[in-house]
């Protein structure tokens, strides 16, 4: 998903390769932190078995992953090279310190995933010395605003494992038809950055090919509605197609 975003921010960014072995980096390395301090609240059984086959080699693999980050960016400077790590430590900030706080503030996980992999949007502009100009600022704001949508859907599978932790996820908050009818709204919303952007002339037209995401988010939604459907599949396949859809864009 990061790698896709990157083309698309990239309009006016010359493409590069080492940048994003980065990011696949610190996703991975944040993903699999919060799996290997989290795998006894794991929901999938299947999951936890097939991670404790190489638990003990994991802090291996972060060490090796980091020092292959440290190396990438070396002849980027000082503070390409902060900058990523400090991303780093924002990612897994969230199972060291914030993760407890799911349980008091409604939506935070999404909330602070969105905000996470915005900040990898603005990584993109330090790396490549780029100015934070609008085109940058509007891309920032219809990201942030799909990443939310996605992270928050995607909650919808766990309502019932999240009401016996006590997570107050959005849809345990909610309710399931309120919370669809609140992610739709945002869903239309999430597109005016764009518009707004092509109306003033600081981005292409063809930019205006992602709007096609509001109708494909009404339509994979709406696959809730039949009993017969595998909320995995919709979720795992469906939610997280769309960036194929970005990809399309991208290229």
């Amino acid at each position: 998903m990061a790698g896709i975003c990157w083309q698309l921010v990239q309009l006016y960014l010359p493409y590069s390769l080492s940048l994003l072995i980065v990011v696949y980096l610190i996703t991975y390395i944040v993903y699999g932190f919060d799996r290997y301090l989290g795998q006894t609240v794991e929901s999938s059984t299947e999951r936890i078995n097939h991670q404790m086959g190489y638990r003990s080699i994991m802090p291996v693999i972060f060490v090796i992953s980091i020092a292959l980050i440290v190396t990438l960016l070396i002849d980027k400077g000082t503070i390409v090279i902060i900058s990523a790590l400090l991303l780093l430590l924002i990612g897994i900030s969230y199972t060291l310190f914030f993760k407890g706080l799911t349980k008091s503030v409604v939506g935070f996980k999404n909330y602070y995933v969105a905000l996470t992999y915005v900040s990898i949007i603005i990584y993109t502009a330090i790396y490549h010395s780029a100015p934070l100009n609008s085109k940058l600022i509007i891309l920032t704001m219809f990201f942030a605003m799909r990443w939310f949508i996605n992270t928050a859907f995607c909650d919808i599978k766990d309502i019932a494992q999240d009401k016996n932790e006590g997570l107050k996820t959005l849809p345990v908050v909610l309710g399931q038809k309120s919370f669809l009818f609140t992610l739709g709204a945002i869903n239309a919303l999430s597109v005016i950055p764009l518009m707004v952007g092509v109306a003033t002339g600081i981005l292409p037209p063809s930019i205006l090919f992602l709007v096609i995401v509001v109708p494909y988010y009404y339509y994979y939604s709406s696959l809730i509605n039949n009993k017969k459907t595998d909320l995995q599949k919709i979720t795992n396949v469906w939610a997280d197609g769309e960036v194929l859809l970005w990809l399309v864009a991208a290229l």
